[in-house]
């Protein structure tokens, strides 16, 4: 009798299926006696799945001209982990190695200053060095840590606007901005924020000027302050603390970009001409050699563009679309999920503690 006992190697075909009615055609490979395996429906057309390389054919014959059938990854990976767990001090040393470099990568090994005229690349080192912030030293990891270098750099070098500090690898990147020395500021450097005049998940803020007060991923509201002018100040000085000013204010600059959902719905009316019903209907045809699942995505990329006309700025770029579609009798439900890269940003005054729109 033939073992039912397989291997990793026996689901080594990764298959992608589109098209309607999904679930009839997994009960027909299962009476099939199809071997599948991780199963994962992506949504109600598309389903992705591991079968046996045997087994390929049979399953474009059974999904025929109505769904299409698309081979995702054709290697498997069980032979090396086969050969590996054959060797156990390949293992061990593979584990010591990774442990190695996991350790290293706790530490730095060089810092890189960028943005520095006034000053030399020396002194701005010198000031961090004054908080252990030097090659060797274990990374900061928490958002405080990080402000009070950042804080540290603000108070040592006079006529700095914005600080930055990074990682790349093991290396940590300072970047600073100075200031206007001129005296007399001119108009445009009156202080003020920069403000979100449209909600979405920041995707990238590049500060000028000022501090920015989101990380990349956070969801920022309307009129939620993202680059801020109010620049505090920690006095190291002995004088009376109610008599020194605790923040000063600058003219915040910077390029603001966010992640802007979208959610759009409509039905389809498959029909003779091409028309729009209302807002939410949409009559189209079907071009010749067309199934269903393609005529679809036609119609939809088409109210896609459309609805990306009426509300999206034209320097908008389309970084993600998931369509999910539903049959139901002779109409066509559609469900669309958009995200957009939109820049934003506007300049908001601060007067006299209080503050208000430019």
């Amino acid at each position: 009798m033939k073992s039912r006992k397989y291997s990793f190697t026996a689901w080594n075909t990764k298959v992608r299926i589109e098209g309607f009615g999904l679930h009839k055609v997994i009960s027909e490979m299962l009476s099939k006696r199809i071997e599948m395996h991780d199963i994962l429906y992506v949504s109600d057309t598309e389903v992705v799945l591991f079968i046996k390389v045997d087994d390929f054919q049979k399953v474009k014959r059974i999904c025929g001209n109505k769904y299409r059938v698309t081979v995702l990854n054709e290697k498997g990976i069980a032979p090396f982990f086969r050969s590996l767990r054959l060797r156990k001090a390949t293992i061990s040393g593979l584990a010591l190695f990774f442990i190695i470099v996991y350790y290293q990568s706790l530490f730095l090994d060089e810092i890189s200053i960028y943005g520095f005229e006034k000053y030399t690349e020396e002194e701005i080192r010198e000031v961090l060095e004054e908080v252990s912030f030097t090659e060797g030293s274990r990374k900061l990891t928490s958002k405080d840590q990080l402000n009070a270098v950042k804080l540290h750099l603000y108070n040592e070098l006079d006529n700095i606007s914005w600080v930055g500090i990074e990682y790349k690898g093991t290396t940590g990147e300072v970047t600073i901005v100075e200031g206007n020395d001129n005296e007399g500021e001119p108009k445009e450097t009156y202080p003020c924020n920069i403000i979100a005049d449209k909600s979405g998940y920041i995707a990238k803020i590049l500060p000028e000027s000022g501090i920015r007060m989101f990380e990349d991923g956070e969801y920022v509201n309307v009129g939620d302050v993202i680059i801020s002018g109010v620049m505090p100040i920690n006095s190291t000085t002995f004088d009376d603390p109610e008599t020194i000013p605790k923040e000063r204010y600058v003219h915040a600059e910077g390029e603001v970009e966010i992640y802007v959902p979208h959610r759009l719905t409509f039905t389809i009316i498959p029909g003779i001409i091409d028309s729009m019903s209302d807002e939410n209907e949409v009559s189209a045809t079907f071009q010749n050699g067309e199934n269903e699942y393609d005529f679809v995505k036609r119609v939809a990329d088409r109210e896609i563009r459309k609805y990306l006309e009426e509300n999206a700025p034209e320097s908008a770029k389309l970084t993600k679309k998931d369509l999910n579609f539903e049959v139901k009798e002779s109409k066509i439900e559609v469900s669309v999920f958009l995200e957009t890269l939109e820049k934003i940003g506007i300049k908001q005054e601060i007067m006299n503690g209080s503050e208000q729109p430019v």
